[in-house]
């Protein structure tokens, strides 16, 4: 198995574990695009760091902030960490698809999404039919991926990549709707929270808007629909 783990400055990769056999750094820097990691995800294999693996995944360098419970395997509790997600990959060799949100619930990630990003269902409605893969969002989409958190076998990964990602971001490349504020941090009026100043300069140097746009939203949900269409064997864990 390969896994990679995305950085793009010292403060990132401070925050990604060790490189080893098979977990490798991936530097992002200065190549930040308006899809964030989906961008190192479709790099990654076209230069087919997949192959010659049985299975492969990428993750953010703050993967260990978003999957942070505990895995009981045998009389074991294990934390997420390379060592423990190869230890629990082994432990279930049937299964294709491996992801990170189990103790979310939600019948429709998808129609979640409209509550935080206004017009989400219709836009990857569009997207999806426009690549033939689905004429419209299921009513009920029965496996959480987020974050681009999963480890799939390598040729379902590529699968993936090459008939869902690959072109919904060439649909998504023109439509120019994508490009507005998607809405994900919005000020607190009572804490008064709101987008970092340094975080707004860094979007804006490295593509043009100084907040979040649609285009990582959009991708981090196509995932869970690519599994449900293919019927893949799927365990949440971690």
């Amino acid at each position: 198995m390969q896994f990679y783990q995305i950085h793009f400055n010292a403060e990132s990769k401070s925050n990604c574990f060790p490189e080893s056999e098979y977990w490798k750094h991936y530097d992002n820097s200065n190549k930040l695009t308006e899809y964030f990691e989906n961008s190192p995800i479709v790099d990654l294999i076209k230069k087919d760091a997949h192959k010659g693996h049985d299975y492969f995944g990428v993750f953010s360098h703050d993967a260990s902030r978003h999957i942070h419970f505990a895995e009981q395997l045998g009389n074991d509790k294990l934390r997420f960490a390379p060592d423990t997600l190869k230890r629990v990959i082994e432990a279930y060799p049937e299964v294709d698809v491996f992801a990170f949100e189990k103790r979310r619930k939600n019948d429709n990630i998808i129609v979640q999404a409209e509550r935080y990003h206004a017009g989400f269902v219709r836009i990857i409605e569009t997207i999806i039919k426009e690549i033939g893969f689905m004429d419209k969002v299921p009513s009920k989409v029965d496996h959480i991926i987020l974050f681009n958190h999963f480890v799939a076998r390598s040729q379902i990964y590529e699968a993936y990549v090459k008939e869902v990602l690959i072109p919904s971001m060439e649909v998504m490349d023109c439509m120019p709707e994508l490009w507005a504020d998607s809405g994900y941090i919005k000020t607190d009026k009572v804490h008064g929270k709101t987008m970092p100043e340094n975080w707004r300069q860094h979007f804006k140097q490295a593509f043009g808007v100084p907040y979040y746009p649609y285009h990582p939203f959009i991708c981090e949900r196509l995932p869970s629909l690519f599994v449900q269409k293919h019927k893949l064997n799927f365990k949440h864990i971690f």
